[in-house]
């Protein structure tokens, strides 16, 4: 039983010391989303959000098909394409979100979620953002 329990340890402590993979991969992910304007439009709000997505790890090929698909307690919204992604490089885009004048703050939230249809993403957990506002 003794030897058992040290060579546990000494295993588990082999495992912790191993560094972790790195991603090598494309990495899209999601930088930021951000409330940019409100603006009152009879009895609504109409918020203009604004995404950024970067793509932290190497090139994407041309054929890749991705979007950010953007649901709110659980129901899709809507979906914005994004364009394949050289290594380092940003695409922004702008949401646009009606929501009554008598809600309260923070009372909303809106999920973004990228979505690959063809292609990798070596970390896709950096590939979800949640705002609410």
């Amino acid at each position: 039983m003794f030897r058992i329990t040290i060579f546990a340890l000494c295993a588990s402590m082999l495992v912790s010391a191993a560094p972790a993979l790195a991603c090598t991969g494309p990495n899209p992910a999601i930088d930021w989303v951000k409330i940019q304007h409100v603006m009152p439009q009879g009895g609504e709000n109409r918020f203009t959000i604004a995404a950024n997505i970067v793509n932290r790890g190497s090139a994407q090929p041309l054929d890749v098909l991705q979007y950010v698909s953007i649901s709110a307690y659980g129901q899709r919204l809507d979906r914005r394409s994004i364009p394949p992604l050289r290594a380092g490089q940003a695409f922004s885009f702008i949401y646009p979100y009606f929501r009554s004048d008598q809600a309260g703050r923070g009372t909303s939230t809106l999920d973004f979620q990228i979505v690959m249809d063809r292609g990798v993403n070596c970390n896709p957990n950096n590939g979800h953002y949640s705002l609410t506002f």
